[in-house]
């Protein structure tokens, strides 16, 4: 069957007939009659297959080089620091220094170890058995000082150091929290994206 003269309804409030879709001039009860059967949800199943096939085949797959090549020119672009990552973008350009913090985070982690994500080319035996920068950016830190203070204006903040510790600066560590903090919230949670191979969907 083919489709002509498309009529295209712009307003919001008004479902076109088959009649509009096809543009035929057969008389309005004869289209009510047809739009009235069950069979014409036939159109709406098939159409979402297709567009469904389409996204996996084609827009997918297009992503997942745009995410790649962005990451290239990021990585290429920016230095080997530690930063905030809080985009689908940013964690394309995952700095060297960055990743062993992403993937000694628990919920990471746990993936890693399950097989279901990339894990920057580690191996899961020569993984610390310590997430030490889990430890280090809590060391300190009270999340709300308010809530954590007496009577007095006085709160307590505790620390676990050891001589053989790397040093954080205040702005690395924000970092590496935040970054956690977005890993979780935002891509474990909300997507099935793989934090440590971003273009790439977990296992």
């Amino acid at each position: 069957m083919i489709f002509n003269d498309v009529t295209v309804v712009r307003s919001a409030s008004i479902m076109p007939t088959m009649g509009m879709l096809m543009g035929n001039s057969v008389g309005r009860e004869v289209w009510q009659q047809f739009d009235n059967q069950e069979y014409v949800s036939y159109f709406g199943e098939d159409f979402d297959r297709i567009r469904g096939d389409f996204h996996d085949k084609y827009l997918t797959p297009l992503e997942s080089v745009r995410l790649e090549l962005a990451g290239t020119i990021n990585r290429i672009s920016n230095p080997n620091h530690f930063r905030v990552l809080d985009s689908i973008e940013a964690l394309s350009a995952t700095p060297l220094c960055m990743e062993l913090p992403i993937l000694l985070y628990q919920p990471v982690r746990d993936l890693f170890e399950r097989g279901r994500v990339e894990g920057y080319g580690f191996n899961v035996e020569s993984l610390p058995d310590e997430d030490f920068y889990g430890r280090l950016i809590d060391n300190h830190y009270v999340p709300d000082v308010l809530a954590a203070m007496d009577d007095e204006g006085y709160f307590e903040s505790s620390s676990l150091t050891f001589s053989d510790d790397i040093v954080l600066t205040l702005d690395e560590q924000d970092a590496i929290r935040a970054t956690r903090a977005y890993i979780l919230e935002q891509v474990l949670e909300m997507t099935d994206r793989d934090p440590t191979a971003i273009s790439q969907i977990r296992g």
